[in-house]
């Protein structure tokens, strides 16, 4: 346009406001050209944001939900199980358990409800009292080491998790008779220790009290504990040695 203006006769203004004008009206056009590319761009990055949560939010309630029932169900099926045996020896202990097996339920219940409304904050004392309460029933002798530590929501939440997870796998893979919980506060660590000696032979035997089956092989709940730790920049072990099965949990303090 500005060669156009010049061979027409044109003078300087002519042609300069023909050259900008051919320009402007190229960026304009190039600009819609992008700017529909750029919306879609944007529409399937929401796309796939919208998939994200979704997946996530699935993750959160099946890692909670199996968090929260692997411990209920198992020691509603240790307690049946005991309650089974005594109603003929003992009655009066087996009322006795068949009202905590009810008192289990009904905060397995409150539980799921919490985990559907999204409330996922526990109470570490809380936890504490029902695994030693739960621990003690199954004649298993419970020894508590816990300092006074300065817990955030979220710290307080993932021990509590860890506890009940720990306690779970505790019932449900082993024959222990004796379980020691550790909670210390040194330098910029903290960290939260369960230890039993229920370690079960090779050969199955796990002597007179039976071992839960509850929720299959497991495995899954390992998992989901380390991913609950070290999000809070913590790592998670468990193992077992020769008479030990150890579960615990460490993060630097903040």
């Amino acid at each position: 346009m500005g060669g156009a203006h010049f061979l027409l006769g044109g003078d300087s203004i002519s042609v300069t406001y023909g050259f900008l004008v051919t320009v402007n009206h190229g960026l304009v056009v190039f600009a819609l050209s992008r700017l529909r590319s750029m919306v879609r761009d944007l529409h399937d990055a929401r796309s796939e944001l919208a998939d994200l949560a979704v997946t996530r939010e699935r993750l959160r309630f099946a890692r909670d939900l199996h968090d929260l029932l692997g411990f209920s169900l198992s020691a509603v099926t240790l307690k049946s199980e005991l309650t089974h045996r005594l109603v003929t020896r003992d009655p009066s202990r087996a009322r006795r358990e068949l009202t905590e097996i009810l008192g289990v339920s009904r905060q397995a219940l409150s539980d799921v409800r919490a985990v559907a409304s999204s409330y996922r904050e526990r109470s570490l004392d809380d936890e504490i009292a029902s695994a030693r309460g739960l621990l003690t029933s199954m004649d298993i002798e419970v020894t508590l080491r816990l300092e006074p530590c300065a817990l955030t929501p979220d710290v307080r939440t993932t021990l509590a998790t860890v506890l009940r997870e720990g306690v779970a796998n505790l019932l449900r893979h082993s024959g222990a008779q004796n379980c020691e919980v550790t909670l210390t506060c040194r330098d910029d660590r903290l960290t939260l220790r369960i230890v039993n000696d229920g370690v079960v032979p090779a050969d199955g035997a796990a002597g007179d009290r039976p071992v839960a089956s509850v929720g299959g092989s497991g495995g899954s709940g390992i998992r989901d504990l380390t991913v609950r730790v070290s999000e809070l920049g913590g790592t998670l072990r468990a193992g077992t040695t020769a008479r030990t099965t150890r579960t615990g949990c460490r993060r630097r303090s903040r």
